[in-house]
């Protein structure tokens, strides 16, 4: 037998033996189990995201402001509100309007009575366990018109230069105040139905510096820090009314219930005209000059 032929069989004779060999290390092979899940992303806090809103108005001299937090930061959100001020990028500092309503529901603030001619400026906030947060901001330049806070207080008429009006008091200077003090109400003076400057000024030379009425409380009251406040003539007393709902602190209207305040202008030696500020009615009448009247004070700007 050759060389050739003793390899063949040789070659016949292995190659079982390794297939052999194969499968039985193949069947003993430890299956290689698979890798366990990836752990889950921790999320980290880190500040919110805010938007502010422009404001809108409601009526001539009332704004609100929205904004919203469109994203917590990873971390709850404890306050969220808007700061607002008369100085750029306003913060927790400078003054702050807290949203009553809660993270993811949007802020809505109204605004308190703003001063005419004036430049303020808002951010909305929000705050979680990183910090606070800001909006971007909004400026908002308040334009001279009725209701607005100006010159000491609430704006009720001005002239086309927008330069010169009247304001009225916030608040009642009295709410039970004669017209004439004491014995004096039969004592005549010199009114006009359109001045109420000069009206205070002649009721006081006549009735004097003593005691406690209408015209004086008006002249004595400094609101402002302005000395030249005074009792409103008939004229003055009705645009005032024309406009009382843009003006705080008027009675709430009550039925069958009147609310009188006194003006400067006389009819006679012992009565002066007097407006009922009731929202349910519009009436002018004479009063006797030592009954109790309301007074409101106003001055011009």
């Amino acid at each position: 037998m050759n060389t050739y032929t003793k390899h063949s069989w040789l070659l016949l004779l292995l190659i079982p033996m390794f297939l052999v060999l194969s499968c039985s290390k193949t069947s003993e092979t430890t299956p290689i189990p698979n890798p366990p899940p990836p752990p889950p992303p921790v999320s980290i806090p880190i500040l919110p995201t805010v938007t502010t809103n422009q404001p809108t108005q409601s009526n001539s001299f009332s704004y609100t402001i929205t904004g919203s937090t469109t994203h917590a930061g990873n971390a709850s959100i404890t306050q969220q509100g808007i700061c607002w001020g008369s100085f750029p990028n306003p913060t927790l500092s400078d003054s702050v309007l807290v949203s009553s309503s809660t993270y993811p529901s949007n802020i809505v603030i109204p605004l308190p009575r703003l001063w005419a001619k004036k430049t303020y400026y808002f951010r909305a906030f929000a705050t979680n366990s990183v910090g606070t947060a800001y909006g971007n901001q909004i400026m908002l330049t308040t334009p001279m018109d009725i209701g607005f806070l100006y010159a000491g207080g609430i704006v009720f008429d001005f002239d086309s230069s927008y330069a010169h009006g009247l304001v009225a008091a916030e608040m009642d200077q009295g709410s039970a105040i004669p017209w004439a003090p004491g014995n004096l109400f039969a004592t005549s003076v010199s009114t006009t139905s359109n001045n109420g400057v000069s009206n205070t000024n002649n009721i006081i030379s006549t009735y004097g510096n003593a005691g406690t009425y209408a015209a004086k409380l008006c002249r004595d009251y400094r609101g402002g820090n302005y000395t030249n406040w005074y009792l409103p003539s008939g004229e003055e007393m009705n645009t005032l009314k024309l406009r009382e709902n843009s003006i705080p602190n008027f009675p709430a209207s009550q039925p069958f219930t009147s609310f009188y305040y006194w003006s400067s202008t006389q009819y006679n030696n012992a009565n002066a005209w007097a407006y009922d500020f009731s929202p349910s009615y519009y009436n002018v009448n004479l009063r006797q000059k030592n009954m109790l009247l309301a007074v409101r004070a106003i001055r011009k700007f």
